[in-house]
């Protein structure tokens, strides 16, 4: 590069991050001819960047990818413009002949950037950096190229010989890899599949037009395996050495099929499938680009890896124009999939090092880890138990252990939020001593209706001080069910883990103490957590020592890992009801080991004014895809599934009505 191309280079694109950034991601989308679209954008750019002052751009230094990323307060699938596919089938059948383009219509990359298929290169070629290396021989070849003929067309052969002189790769060693990574990410789009084959039924005249470097041979033996039927005709770039973006390659199948065809073409480039198609005598049906139009909503600040993988999953299921789906199951699938698959991953990885015996899966959080744990891994079923356990059960139950526990959660917690002493005594199962407090505190004139005030809070807590071993006493039938009930669970396990959604991790701990001090079971337990109490959030000293000691483990973040999601997630702002939103099932919380006929327990009688099945539907649905991902093997890390969920962080109001419209209540009831 020149001196003066460099200096250009540096004050146009490398002197603020958020132009370098947008501009090479269009740049990488835009080869040959199509390079004056990113020189035109980059222009955009800089216009934007320094005359005009609201623009994003001056706020945006690189750091914080996601800062201006939209949220949808409603379906993403629903937003889409695509028109009903049988309405296109027919509009379709008017033509002599149907072009279809392939890449982005046909065929769908399950990551989000074509050339994020060269990070497969490396895993098959074991060859560090090759991604960049193959990107940039294809670059150079194309220069030479244009050079020499005055195109841009190049073929994997030639791109190939261009890199083995950089790397020592055998052309055909590296052309079987790169076709085998192709192989492994491509997948047919829902959308057109079962159209193109009414068409072909229907006989139909198809053809594919394609600005590519794979050739004919290849083309067809990826329309193949992705189930399409035989095309009657390939129009590849690279084998005519034109292209559509010229509109070259359109006046050679005006040629081939006769200028009296009525020909439609559909593709997704706005000037090579659109505008130069029409210029040529043909008519253009735009398909959107589903990477396109889910990047706005697409968190990206993770490995670059996982978010290609991510936004790879979720935008060809959301974007293709076959799906609508609702709210909830968007809601799950987009923040919920990647953080219950990563969590899963976790939880197995503790298990296989710990060697444990059985994995508990509280209710009710546990129910769609326990689901998603059981189908990535099915030969782990017989250790996994969905069992009944709940904030209000284990702070009953462990009251003898644990009384500034009890009377924090049981009382402090509702101080001035419009409970009646008769709600407060009936959450704790202490009805009948109701009347004896009002008789001791007559002179505060207090009432069964008498709202929990500061003072009133006072006289409960040295009420129950007071009357400490009768107080404990109405749990002991509770106790002596669930020792019952987790006996037979338990039975010869000796490692033992206890999976919760968050937050203190008094769930897995005070369950590990009854236990251990009173059920006297001889096993060791461990708590994991999908995440801790926040930063600012005093609670945190309580568990604070169990974590560093490792009795207690935390998947998206604590004071030890992950401290910038740390110090950001905050319950007073409903982070933690979020979370648990995400995990909701359509079983009530549960209250007790109440023991009854046949054993049943209690249970709360509401339940949350939201569609937990949907919401449990779409992180499935993510699992699954995930794991037929030929990159689903890689472990998501904590702070990756957390990314997702951020952005809604960076949205108050989004989680505002969520939780209002939820009805989901931060105490115990």
């Amino acid at each position: 590069m020149s001196a003066l191309k460099l200096k250009l280079y540096n004050a146009l694109i490398n002197r603020v991050p958020a132009i370098q950034k947008r501009y090479q991601r269009s740049r990488s989308r835009n080869t040959g001819r199509r390079k004056i679209l990113s020189w035109g954008y980059l222009i955009w750019l800089n216009f934007q960047y320094y005359f005009i002052p609201s623009s994003d751009l001056r706020r945006d230094n690189g750091s914080e990818p996601d800062q201006y990323k939209s949220v949808i307060a409603g379906s993403e699938s629903e937003q889409d413009d695509h028109e009903n596919p049988e309405l296109l089938e027919e509009k379709l059948r008017s033509a002599d002949i149907i072009s279809f383009d392939v890449f982005d219509t046909l065929i769908l990359r399950k990551m989000s950037r074509p050339e994020d298929v060269f990070y497969l290169l490396e895993k098959k070629l074991a060859y560090p950096g090759i991604r960049l290396l193959r990107m940039q021989a294809e670059q150079k070849c194309r220069q030479q190229r244009f050079a020499a003929a005055r195109d841009y067309e190049v073929t994997i052969e030639e791109i190939w010989e261009q890199l083995s002189r950089a790397t020592g790769i055998d052309p055909a060693d590296g052309i079987a890899a790169e076709f085998e990574a192709e192989k492994d990410v491509c997948m047919a789009n829902p959308y057109f599949l079962g159209m193109v084959w009414n068409l072909k039924r229907a006989g139909r005249k198809l053809i594919v037009c394609s600005d590519m470097y794979l050739g004919a041979s290849r083309i067809k033996k990826l329309l193949d395996l992705c189930g399409y039927p035989a095309f009657d005709a390939y129009y590849i770039s690279c084998d005519w050495r034109k292209s559509k973006a010229d509109g070259q390659l359109y006046d050679v199948l005006r040629k081939e099929v006769g200028t009296d065809k009525t020909v439609i073409h559909v593709g997704d480039n706005e000037f090579s499938d659109g505008s130069q198609a029409v210029s040529r005598g043909l008519r253009s049906v735009l398909y959107r680009n589903v990477q396109s139009a889910g990047l706005r909503y697409r968190a990206e600040d993770m490995d670059p890896i996982m978010a290609s993988v991510y936004a790879g999953i979720i935008d060809s299921y959301l974007h293709c124009g076959l799906h609508h789906e609702s709210w909830e199951f968007e809601f799950g699938f987009i923040y919920g999939g990647l953080l219950v698959t990563g969590y899963c991953q976790f939880i197995h990885d503790f298990a296989e090092s710990r060697q444990i015996d059985k994995i508990l899966f509280f209710s009710r959080d546990g129910e769609i880890i326990d689901k998603v744990y059981q189908f990535l891994y099915p030969e782990q079923k017989e250790k996994c138990s969905y069992v009944y356990w709940s904030r209000l059960a284990s702070t009953k139950m462990s009251a003898r252990l644990l009384r500034s526990h009890y009377l924090e959660r049981m009382v402090l917690h509702k101080v001035n939020q419009q409970y009646s002493l008769e709600e407060i005594f009936h959450t704790m199962e202490t009805d009948d001593m109701l009347p004896a407090f009002l008789y001791e505190y007559r002179q505060r004139k207090y009432s069964e209706k008498s709202e929990l005030s500061d003072k009133a809070a006072e006289d409960v807590i040295e009420f129950c001080i007071n009357h400490w071993d009768e107080l404990c006493r109405h749990y002991d039938p509770e106790l002596e069910e669930g020792k019952r009930y987790f006996q037979e669970i338990l039975q010869g396990s000796k490692q033992v883990i206890a999976v919760d959604a968050g937050w203190v991790g008094s769930g897995a701990l005070t369950f590990s103490r009854i236990c251990k001090e009173i059920w006297n079971f001889d096993c060791n337990i461990y708590g994991l957590l999908a995440g801790t109490c926040a930063a600012n959030n005093m609670d945190y000293d309580s568990t604070a020592m169990e974590l560093a000691e490792g009795r207690l483990v935390s998947y998206l973040f604590s004071a030890l890992d992950n401290r910038d999601l740390w110090k950001k997630h905050d319950a007073a702002k409903g982070h933690n009801m979020l979370v648990e939103l995400l995990l909701s099932s359509e079983q009530t919380s549960f209250r007790g080991f109440i023991p009854g006929e046949d054993h049943k327990y209690s249970f709360n009688t509401e339940k949350e004014s939201i569609n937990a099945g949907e919401i449990q539907r779409g992180i499935m649905k993510f699992a699954q895809l995930y794991k037929e991902h030929p990159l689903g093997y890689l472990n998501i890390t904590g702070r990756d599934a957390a990314a997702p969920i951020a952005l809604l962080y960076n949205n108050p109001p989004y989680i505002d009505q969520l939780i209002s419209t939820s009805k989901i209540k931060a105490n115990i009831e």
